[in-house]
């Protein structure tokens, strides 16, 4: 499952996907969250410690591992405003 959450500056994604991510973590062992915004606040929002690790230095094995399943159909909803599309 690949979920992103986009929208303008100020919008709540990060606080959004936090709470989202946390949610999950209690139904799934495994739970791969990145925070591609240039800002990258959803480590400390998850209140993970350590050094935060920069998509850039670790893109190719990022980018391999989400395009292993690229042939399963993906679902797209729309969110401003809610549409099934």
């Amino acid at each position: 499952m690949r979920i992103s959450f986009l929208g303008k500056g100020g919008s709540g994604k990060t606080t959004t996907a936090a709470a989202f991510i946390q949610y999950l973590s209690t139904k799934y062992e495994h739970v791969l969250a990145i925070d591609a915004d240039m800002n990258v606040h959803l480590q400390k929002a998850l209140d993970i410690p350590g050094e935060a690790i920069s998509l850039g230095d670790n893109f190719q094995e990022i980018s391999q591992y989400l395009n292993l399943n690229r042939e399963l159909k993906t679902k797209f909803i729309g969110t401003t405003p809610p549409n099934n599309q």
